[in-house]
């Protein structure tokens, strides 16, 4: 499960002309502004772009070894940014270097169960 941080829905509004439906699917459940459930692991940050009712990785762009390079940031053993900040800096670095039109945002990823 994925949920955007609240000090990011700002940044999540201001960009949903990047988007051909304006975020249509998930402007509606950042609104809502509940929670993630609990009992799951944080597992860390997954920079998405959102666009068209669907997501992008940030794997797409080659990313990951950008930000080693240029950022000094590196994904952690279970792939992910470990910080907020960290993946805000990714993130605000693929929009500054081009990455494809979408509202991209620093996601946190949490495992449930097993």
């Amino acid at each position: 499960m994925a949920g955007l941080h609240r000090s990011q829905t700002t940044s999540f509004h201001q960009q949903l002309d990047k988007d051909i439906n304006r975020g249509y699917g998930l402007v509606e459940r950042v609104d809502l502004d509940q929670p993630l459930a609990k009992g799951g692991r944080p597992l860390g940050y997954e920079p998405l772009g959102f666009e068209g009712t669907h997501f992008h990785s940030w794997l797409c762009h080659s990313m990951p070894k950008e930000a080693s390079e240029r950022l000094g940031l590196l994904p952690n053993r279970d792939g992910f940014i470990d910080t907020l900040d960290d993946a805000v800096r990714i993130t605000e670095h693929m929009v500054a270097t081009g990455a494809e039109p979408a509202i991209w945002e620093p996601w946190l990823v949490a495992r449930y169960g097993a």
